[in-house]
């Protein structure tokens, strides 16, 4: 991790809490728990972008060498691997922690949205890899991070942004949810199936 990654993290946890506690101290606990302010959640997504930028660098980038004797033709499974990783040890955990506080707050009835969201944020991650420059990961010092790359984060911000929106629409829908979740998991598939066909000589 380098100074660009701890900011986005500690960013992506206190988020979601700074609108909650603006509304406690307005509204109170009960506006808040029959709210739908449990769409600050979203706000963890802010990390995606940055960390994505970064897996292609670190302190220890000459052990890249290693990616030239690999038995690959191609360079998505290791893409994947990395992306993977990123979700299962770092998101996942981060987005379950705070999904345990929110699902004490809005007492237990956010369920679906919590997982809506989860998979939405999961979409996201897929579109930055599309649209984010790829280097192989850990393959580069820090010293040749692309600061030009911090531009597309804003565009992407609107990406997530909009998830979230039709996620929102979806509620005021009968069963729109529902729908919304099926339509979802199809997207992700699609996605992901699409998103790593690339190679890059190492």
């Amino acid at each position: 991790m380098t100074n660009t990654v701890y900011p986005s993290l500690g960013l992506s946890l206190v988020f979601p809490f700074i609108f909650l506690l603006s509304d406690l101290k307005n509204e109170g606990w009960e506006y808040i728990a029959s709210s739908k302010l449990y769409f600050n959640i979203y706000f963890i997504g802010l990390m995606i972008p940055t960390v994505l930028m970064m897996i292609g660098y670190s302190n220890k980038y000459k052990g890249a060498w290693i990616y030239k004797i690999l038995p690959f033709n191609d360079t998505s499974a290791i893409f994947k691997g990395t992306i993977k990783a990123f979700i299962i040890n770092l998101l996942l955990p981060m987005y379950i922690f705070e999904s345990i506080i929110f699902m004490i707050i809005f007492k237990g009835r956010i369920g679906l949205d919590l997982v809506i969201i989860f998979i939405n944020i999961v979409l996201f991650t897929a579109i930055c890899f599309i649209i984010l420059e790829k280097t192989l990961p850990f393959s580069e010092p820090f010293e040749s991070a692309n600061k030009s790359g911090k531009f597309i984060i804003i565009p992407l911000f609107l990406t997530i942004a909009a998830l979230a929106g039709v996620h929102y629409l979806s509620t005021k829908i009968v069963y729109g949810r529902y729908i919304y979740l099926l339509i979802l998991v199809t997207i992700n598939l699609f996605i992901w199936k699409k998103a790593f066909n690339v190679k890059i000589e190492g």
